[in-house]
This record gives structure tokens, C-alpha cells and sequence, in this order.
């Protein structure tokens, strides 16, 4: 179908969307290691969930089959991302290409009314007349007409032109043929034509004489008149047949020019107000849902009397206006096109989604959902992680949470007995906790019953397939604003306040998957109770039970649809994190894989002093080249110069052993706390604030040999840029578009100035999440001002295929931009968290 129908059952609340207020973060999902986006379903049972309770707790993502266009996505992309309609099409509807519609279209959809099914008695009227049928094409036109089906696919019509108001009570021959005013039309009586299925099938069609359907108001287009009781009366551009289908059932179909069929379609589907967000940017989605329509419409082929019908099932039409005080005879209607949605179809008049280039290249099955809740399906077409989703306007689409009553199971399947557990066999490896159940299980006391994920979800009206039962609940949304102008204050050590391996800060243990572990992080190691705008964590995750992702956000503006850090099974991952704390000063921790974690905090932002004065990127030290150790295990003392806090982004490279890093001034003690873990054979980096000693040094530890590179960034001091906050957003990612990496030895250019809340002028300086993904070989990115040489330095050490990403703060060339150099072919992904100005 083309979107799924919504449930009209309220089980759920909104859930969880909210990006505003996060300070700075990493990576969203498109640039995560293989975790999030797995070659295939996996194969192996989840635990089963049980539960003594009346209800169960269901946590889920996205509404719709979420295949193909996300609506919701589709005005993220638009308006937050700045995406032109062709740019999300292409998105969308991978293996497609942009074309007209092919020579044997005909001139007319064919649209089923599903309002009028079964009926035996069909009213069209017309207040200035006009309306003439094919029951008897000649006779003089009509204000009224009336079908009444007499037989099996026989009909007897009736007209009159002294009235144009809908019947309001019920018809019947006997009316008909006796109440002053009727004529009948048939001609011959009961007439008959054709046959459908043994049984004779009528084709009546009345029309409107001289009327240019396309253009004309709503009060000169003729009128259904619906038959139930709280029906309406819809006014339909085109003309309407009466018809019979293969079993002899009654049908009634509008058959209107496709442009205008598209035009009753898009604001029933995407609402024509989002062409004014984001300064019209919104557009481009009810653009691209408008190509969306039309290509789907000119792909189906349903019945044997129509191609489409006019709800969820095929796509939601409304004719072109409607209203409800039936046999009022005063034809003010509320109009069901827009012409902001005009507008969008008529920028895209004629373009379809063709399968392939030529002339007979077939139609795409241009399916599209409300929300793909973060990754499409992949049913129709390539299956993509969907950034724009979260950003969408419709709260509880994205995520939502619904309590399902255990008797409700128990009564859809009684064979269970009482329910016991449900247990998630098969999941299609797309997204967070494995993606859309493929299979589960239902076990009871009487046995047990295996279902697919869209039978479970269809009959217990759950928006999506893409849920699970149990888990950690979840934190509600709550609107978030930006951080004010900050500067940075510097602890004077580094402050170790969660270790679940010690239970330092939470219950001892790994924080199971899926789950969040909430902090206080002002008022506590030397963090101010009030006036904090922002703190500088480091965050590691430990061991982690499966490849996934941590994400840190502020607890009451919920969890955002990025990561921090991507750590793979059994792995040690550190990462900085800056993150604004909620208004009750805290910060929330999710895993997607049961893991210990461990933060350390290092500093804060306020509104005092030490803004930051970008200052590089320069080396520092190399211990590889001779300018320091050959390799150390011990403190490698590192002169940075006096003036404040320095930002610095410190590799650990040739790594003999497993161990830590942890940067400190040299004139203090060394701290329980570290800034990157060691991996024998990899490269690690991260970017490190660290306070400097009375005489400008910085000192970093290792507990075991290893190389060092060390590259400063800048440092904080009075006369810098103070940091403002924007809303997370993607700048870059060569995987859109032509999906061309960047070349080994190359650089490619990013604007950041004027973009995702950065100003035209004024930025220093910008907080970028930079993150090499897909690559052909080990290598490493650098991000630097354009305006400069490639310096010798980097942000991202990378190996190949898996993804690697690091926070960085690069200053901007004179232009408002940004350069990633990388050493080796790969994809390249920017987001933006923050400027310096």
C-alpha cells in the first residue's frame, strides 16, 4: 500500500525526537559501524520478554510499512537539511530515475470511491446544471441525476433539473417514478451493457457538459452525494461511472486527469503548510511527495473497473472539496486542494519514477509511509538510514510507546491459552534493537503461535512492525533551546563520576542494552550547581556485549537520533563528548549493547571567561619522528605554552598493549580518569581539553608502550571566541548524491557559514563530528580552513570498511568553510553541533 492506514486505536504517547538542546554530539546513525546497519536479519531468538502485569510495554519506531518516502523524513530533509525534492526522491527510491510518463498512458485515472461500495442507489448533482449520462446521452441536461441498480448490474436512472441538493432521505422507485419532478433517463429502460464475470456489468457514466475539469472552482464541478447517514457531499473534478465489478459488486469511480487527481492527493498526504517551513524550504517535500503520488498512481492497476482507490489502502484523495450539510442546497465547500500544494504539482507536472531509463522503462511502486521511524524497509527498493525522520513535525511518529492489554492477545489468539512471553525470532537487521520483527513467537499455557511482525502489529493497531516489548523505558520529549554565548572553566583535574564496572554512580554492572543511565552532573566534582550551559565529558564505553553506539544528550529533552561513540563487541571506545545537562543538571547515557560505561568529567561552559582562540591545527609532538621517546610508558611531558585550557587531539598509534591515556597539568596530580584506550595495532584518537600547568605543559600518561601524536586545535583565554550552540546537523555525506567517495590524497570542500544555524559572518570557528566511513583502506582524515595548507596533523584515524568519527574543532577559512583531507578512498560525513564567533 502506499501508506499505511493510521489506527484510529490511541494507545500510544508522542515519543522521544527532540534534537534541540543538545550541546555537541557525535555521529548520527548513517555514519555508524556495522551495528546499525547489518548486512542481513539476524537469525539468532532475542531473549523472550515476560511480564506479570495486565499490559504489555510496547516501544516502536516509525509508522507505516516504511518503504520507500517517509513523509515526515521527506520534510526534515527539506526544511533541516535544505534538500532539493530531487535529492530525497533519489534518497528514497534508490535504482530509479526521474522521467515522464510513457506514450501508453492514457488521459484518465480511474479512482475507486470506496464510499459509495455496495451502494444500490448512486446521487450525483450539480447546482448550474449541466450533468448528462450516458444512460441516455441526448436527453436534456440535468441539475439531478439518480441511479438505482434494479438487478443484478441493472440499472433504471432518473434525472431532473429543478434541484441540486443531495437526497436526504431514502430513494426509491417508488419515489422516483411517482414524486412530481423525476424523468427517467434510461434509455432503453434497466439498461445493460457488457458482461463482467457471467454477470452483466453496467458502465454508466455521468459527466458535465463544457466544464474544464482541471481548472474550474469546486461549485461548478459536479457532486457525489454519499450515501451514509454521516456521509458527505464531495465535488470531483472528471466525471463518475457507475459500475459493476467481477462478482457483480456496485462500485463508483472517479475518473479525473491524473495531474488532478495528484492535486486532491499531496495536502490529504503531506499537509500543504509545510511549504512554509524553513523559509519555504518545505516545498520540496510536498514536492517530492506529489512525484511520489503520481508515479504510484500511474503503477497501479487494482481492479478490473479502476487502477486506484481513495484511501490508506492505495493513497488518501478527497476529490477537490467537500461538505457536510447534505441537502442544505447551499454549496459552500471546504476546499481539499491547496494551492500550495498546487504549486508542488505543478513544479513536478508529469514526472514519474521510472525503473530504468528509455521509453519503456516501467513505473516504480512508489510506496511511501508517515515515518520510517530512522531506516526504510528495503521491501521495494535499497533500504537507507533516514536522518531527516527524526526531524519530522508529527510528534509520536518517529517513536512512540503503546500499553497493550494482555487480554487483548489472549483473545486475538486464543489457541495460547494466557499468555506467558513473546519472543522475537527474526528481525530485518535495519536500525535500533535489529530493525522491523520479521518473525516472533506468542507462548502460553496452551501452546504457542508464530506470527510475522505486520500480523501482530495490523491486529493490535500498532503503527509499525519496527517494536519491542520490554526493555528500559524510555525518556519523554520536552523542547529543548540552544545554549547561550559560553566560555569554558577548566577543572582543575579531571572528576571520575560513573563506573558501572565499581558501581561508582549507578548500580554495579553493565547498563543492559537498549537502556540509559541517567547522571547529575552540576553540583557535584566541582561542577556549579546553577549557570551551566554545557559540560565537557569524556565517555568510555567498556567491553560492550554487541557492535552498537552510546549516545549522551540532556535527559528531559529526550534521546536524539545520534552517537557519541561506536564501539564494537568486546571493544574499548572512548570519546569527548559536549552536552548541555536538562534544567535539573542532567545528562542521560543510552547503549544500544549491554555495557559498562565510564565518564569522567573535565570541565564546564558558562557565560564567565576563557572563550576559545582557535590556534592550529599545528603538531605538537610525534614520538614516531624523533621528536619525542620511540615509545613511552610512563608521562610524556608536552610544552603547549601558558594562556589557559588547551584543545588538543592526541593519537595512540603502534600500541603494544591494551591500556589508557590520560592528559593532566603537569603541576597536578595525576587523576583516576583517562582520555583514550589503547588497542594493540590501531590507531586511536581523540580530541582532549586539558588545564596546563603554571608553565605551560601538559603531561599525558600511559599505563603502557605506545607512540604518541599529538596536534593542538587551540586553547581557551580571555580575547577568544565564546562557543554557541546550533541544533545537530549533517553538512555533509558523499554517500548522498552521485555516492562518490573522496579520492586517496584529495580533500573536499564543506560550507559551514550560512548553514544549520551557523551565520553568514562572524564564526571563528566551527564543532564538527567528522567521521570517515566505508573506506578501501586504513587511513586518516584531517579537517582544517581552506584558506591553508593541509597541515600536518589529524582528527580521524580510520581502518577499513568500519566507520570512525571524532569531535572536532577546526577553524574556519575566510570564506565560512571547511576542508576533510583524507589519505585514503573514502566517504566522508560532517555535522555540525556548535560554532565559535
Amino acid at each position: 500500500m502506499a501508506r499505511q492506514r493510521r489506527s484510529s486505536t490511541k494507545r500510544g504517547v508522542p515519543g522521544r525526537r527532540s534534537l534541540v538542546g543538545l550541546l555537541v554530539s557525535s555521529l548520527l546513525f548513517a555514519g555508524s559501524t556495522a551495528a546499525d546497519r547489518p548486512a542481513g536479519a539476524s537469525v539468532v531468538p532475542e531473549a523472550g520478554v515476560t511480564t506479570t502485569t495486565a499490559s504489555l510495554v510496547v516501544e516502536g519506531r516509525g509508522w507505516g510499512h516504511g518503504d520507500g518516502l517517509s513523509q515526515v523524513g521527506a520534510y526534515g530533509y527539506a526544511v533541516r537539511f535544505g534538500w532539493d525534492w530531487q535529492r530525497i526522491l533519489a534518497h528514497y527510491y534508490g535504482g530509479t530515475t526521474l522521467g515522464g510518463l510513457r506514450s501508453d498512458w492514457g488521459d484518465l485515472m480511474s479512482v475507486r470511491l470506496k464510499a459509495f461500495d455496495d451502494a444500490g442507489v448512486v446521487a450525483i448533482v450539480r447546482a448550474g446544471g449541466g450533468l448528462r449520462t450516458s444512460a441516455n446521452p441526448g436527453a436534456p441536461a440535468m441539475r439531478s441525476i439518480v441511479a438505482v441498480e434494479t438487478g443484478p448490474a441493472t440499472y433504471r436512472v432518473f434525472g431532473r433539473n429543478d434541484t441540486a441538493s443531495c437526497p436526504t432521505g431514502p430513494i426509491s422507485l417508488t419515489v422516483l417514478t411517482t414524486a412530481n419532478g423525476w424523468t427517467e433517463l434510461t434509455t432503453p429502460p434497466g439498461l445493460v451493457s457488457g458482461t463482467a464475470g457471467g454477470l452483466p456489468a453496467t458502465r454508466l457514466d455521468v459527466w458535465v457538459d463544457d466544464v474544464d475539469v482541471a481548472s474550474a472552482p469546486a461549485a461548478d464541478l459536479l457532486v457525489a452525494c454519499e450515501p451514509e447517514d454521516d456521509g458527505a457531499e464531495r465535488a470531483y473534478r472528471g466525471s463518475i461511472r457507475i459500475v459493476n465489478g467481477t462478482e457483480g459488486e456496485n462500485r463508483v469511480v472517479n475518473r479525473v486527469p491524473l495531474e488532478s487527481m495528484v492535486r486532491g492527493v499531496v495536502p490529504r498526504e503531506s499537509p500543504a503548510g509545510w511549504a512554509d517551513a524553513g523559509g519555504g524550504a518545505g516545498i520540496n517535500a510536498l514536492r517530492a511527495q506529489a512525484v511520489a503520488a503520481r508515479t504510484y498512481a500511474a503503477a497501479e492497476s487494482r481492479y478490473s473497473y479502476a487502477r486506484s482507490c481513495d484511501d490508506q489502502d492505495c493513497q488518501v484523495y478527497g476529490g477537490a472539496a467537500r461538505r457536510t450539510d447534505l441537502g442544505g442546497g447551499s454549496f459552500s465547500f471546504t476546499g481539499l486542494e491547496d494551492p500550495r500544494s498546487d504549486r508542488a504539482v505543478a513544479d513536478t507536472a508529469g514526472v514519474v519514477l521510472r525503473r530504468g531509463p528509455g521509453p519503456d522503462a516501467g513505473y516504480a511502486y512508489a510506496q511511501f509511509s508517515a515515518s520510517s521511524g530512522g531506516w526504510t524497509s528495503g521491501a521495494n527498493f535499497p533500504a537507507v538510514q533516514d536522518e531527516g525522520d527524526p526531524f519530522g513535525p508529527w510528534s509520536g511518529y518517529n517513536t512512540w510507546t503503546a500499553s497493550v492489554p494482555i487480554a487483548e492477545i489472549e483473545a486475538d489468539w486464543p489457541t495460547i491459552g494466557k499468555y506467558q512471553s513473546l519472543e522475537v525470532l527474526r528481525r530485518n537487521g535495519l536500525g535500533e534493537w535489529g530493525g522491523r520483527v520479521q518473525q516472533l513467537a506468542l507462548r502460553g499455557t496452551a501452546g504457542t503461535v508464530t506470527l510475522t511482525g505486520e500480523q501482530f502489529r495490523s491486529r493490535l493497531g500498532l503503527k509499525s512492525s519496527w517494536f519491542r516489548v520490554g526493555g528500559c523505558a524510555g525518556v519523554s520529549a520536552a523542547a529543548g533551546t540552544p545554549t547561550a554565548p559560553s566560555g569554558y572553566r577548566a577543572l582543575p583535574v579531571p572528576v571520575r563520576i560513573l563506573d558501572t564496572r565499581e558501581g561508582l554512580g549507578a548500580p554495579a554492572g553493565p547498563v543492559p542494552a537498549y537502556c540509559e543511565v541517567g547522571l547529575q552532573v552540576t553540583g557535584r566534582a566541582g561542577v556549579p550547581a546553577t549557570g551551566v550551559t554545557a559540560v565537557l565529558l569524556n565517555v568510555t564505553a567498556v567491553a560492550p556485549a554487541g557492535d552498537g553506539f552510546v549516545t549522551a544528550y540532556p535527559c528531559a529533552s529526550g534521546r536524539p537520533w545520534t552517537s557519541n561513540l561506536n564501539p564494537p563487541k568486546g571493544g574499548i571506545v572512548a570519546g569527548s563528548v559536549v552536552v548541555a545537562p536538562d534544567e535539573a543538571g542532567r545528562v542521560c547515557l543510552y547503549t544500544m549493547a549491554a555495557s559498562d560505561l565510564v565518564v569522567d568529567v573535565q570541565g564546564w561552559f558558562d557565560a564567565g571567561q576563557q572563550p576559545f582562540d582557535p590556534d592550529g591545527p599545528r603538531r605538537l609532538v610525534d614520538t614516531r619522528s624523533g621528536a619525542g621517546p620511540t615509545s613511552i610508558a610512563g608521562v610524556l611531558e608536552v610544552t603547549v605554552g601558558t594562556g589557559g585550557p588547551v584543545v588538543l587531539n592526541v593519537t595512540a598509534t603502534e600500541s603494544r598493549l591494551p591500556g589508557f591515556v590520560t592528559a593532566y597539568a603537569c603541576d597536578k596530580g595525576r587523576p583516576i580518569a583517562s582520555n583514550l584506550n589503547l588497542v594493540p595495532g590501531r590507531d586511536v584518537p581523540n580530541q582532549v581539553v586539558s588545564a596546563v600547568s603554571a608553565d605551560g605543559r601538559v603531561c599525558l600518561y600511559t599505563s603502557a608502550p605506545t607512540h604518541l601524536v599529538v596536534d593542538l586545535l587551540g586553547r581557551y583565554r580571555d580575547g577568544g571566541s565564546r562557543l554557541r550552540a546550533v541544533p545537530a546537523n549533517r553538512l555533509l555525506d558523499t554517500r548522498e548524491g552521485a555516492g562518490v567517495p573522496v579520492r586517496s590524497m584529495t580533500n573536499v570542500r564543506v560550507p559551514v557559514a550560512g548553514r544549520a544555524g551557523v551565520p553568514p559572518t562572524g564564526a571563528s570557528a566551527a564543532v564538527v563530528v567528522v567521521t570517515a566511513t566505508d573506506a578501501s583502506l586504513p587511513g586518516f582524515l584531517t579537517a582544517y580552513p581552506c584558506d591553508r595548507p593541509v597541515p600536518l596533523a589529524s582528527n580521524v584515524n580510520y581502518v577499513a570498511r568500519l566507520a570512525s568519527g571524532n569531535l572536532a574543532t577546526v577553524p574556519l577559512a575566510a570564506d565560512g568553510s571547511l576542508c576533510v583531507f583524507s589519505q585514503r578512498d573514502s566517504h566522508v560525513v560532517v555535522d555540525v553541533f556548535g560554532w565559535f564567533g
